[in-house]
């Protein structure tokens, strides 16, 4: 879960390579490509603290709208978190 720029929270599970590209280019972030782990399939991030800090960053430059918005647009998989 992020927050978003208005104080909501998003949720937010790109672990295929595909999704996480298209939600990096979508973002305007395609340098954050690269993080995605080579070595398997799907990659949940997990203990990646310099990552998640990253993209708290980046979920607070939009609101809950915007994020969904471009969730809908680019096939991500993303909602708003219900909490």
């Amino acid at each position: 879960y992020y927050q978003t720029k208005d104080g909501k929270y998003v949720l937010f599970c790109p672990i295929e390579k595909k999704f996480w590209d298209a939600f990096c280019i979508a973002a305007g972030r395609p340098d954050l490509c690269d993080w995605h782990s080579k070595l398997t399939v799907v990659d949940y991030g997990e203990n990646d603290f310099a990552l998640m800090d990253e993209l708290q960053r980046l979920f607070h430059t939009k609101t809950l709208d915007e994020w969904t918005d471009i969730f809908a647009k680019h096939a991500i998989p993303g909602s708003p978190a219900v909490h």
